[in-house]
């Protein structure tokens, strides 16, 4: 038997294989194109978005944010919008107009509401209309919420030999809008904690103190904050072990 002749015998019947499909896709392609030329078969990406993702950077505790993405009917037949859904009770979507007629357009607004959020959120907007054979199209959000305090350390620790002593954390108002803290509160009484304003407006110390070391604990307190009457809730840790 001889191997090296298997070997090419194999290598050329790959060979027309990928030269087959590559002209069977070729003359996909080419019909398609003609397809559309002539009209024939349904309009593809009727629709077209002057952006498709909107990016934005605001303050936690912020009111609502109004995002538009305007859109055109490029086509030549109406088309309608079917549905808007979003990714995240944060958005919701909306639209005057469903019922597009061709070469008109409109705008689908979104109302996004950080709430008491923090760090880089996303969220996307899926549009379906009733054009046969056209994928959803999908509108991205990215909204990047700015702290309004720095809270350091975020987790403070304790081991038995450490004994019962308080740990603090200092909590800083950042920006120029004025925060409140409303309150303190940790989650559990494994441990107590007390708030006392610092030398100077915008600053706190926060004291953690654990009631018992003798069995390992980890206890959220959660910090509630409040700007321009939004509210936002923080939280540090206090780690026994």
């Amino acid at each position: 038997m001889d191997v090296n002749r298997i070997t090419f015998s194999k290598t050329q019947t790959m060979s027309r294989y990928f030269s087959d499909l590559s002209v069977v896709s070729h003359r996909w392609r080419l019909w398609t194109v003609i397809a559309l030329m002539l009209g024939i078969g349904p309009s593809l990406f009727a629709l077209t978005w002057e952006k498709s993702s909107l990016d934005y950077t605001v303050e936690s505790g912020s009111g609502q944010l109004i995002m538009e993405f305007p859109f055109k009917n490029e086509s030549s037949e109406p088309v309608t919008i079917t549905e808007l859904k979003s990714s995240c009770g944060c958005s919701e979507p909306t639209v005057k107009t469903k019922a597009i007629p061709a070469g008109g357009g409109d705008v689908v607004k979104v109302v996004y509401t950080p709430g008491d959020r923090v760090g880089p959120q996303s969220a996307q907007i899926t549009v379906t209309t009733n054009e046969a054979g056209v994928a959803p199209v999908s509108l991205r959000l990215r909204v990047d919420i700015k702290p309004v305090v720095s809270l350091v350390p975020r987790l403070v620790r304790w081991v038995k030999a450490d004994g019962i002593v308080p740990r603090t954390i200092e909590i800083k108002q950042l920006g120029e809008k004025p925060v409140r803290i409303l309150e303190v509160k940790p989650v559990s009484d494994a441990l107590s904690a007390e708030l006392k304003p610092g030398s100077e407006a915008g600053l706190w110390t926060l004291t953690l103190t654990p009631k018992s070391l003798d069995l390992p604990s980890t206890t959220k307190v959660e910090v509630f904050t409040e700007v321009n009457g939004h509210k936002t809730t923080y939280s540090v840790f206090g780690v026994v072990r």
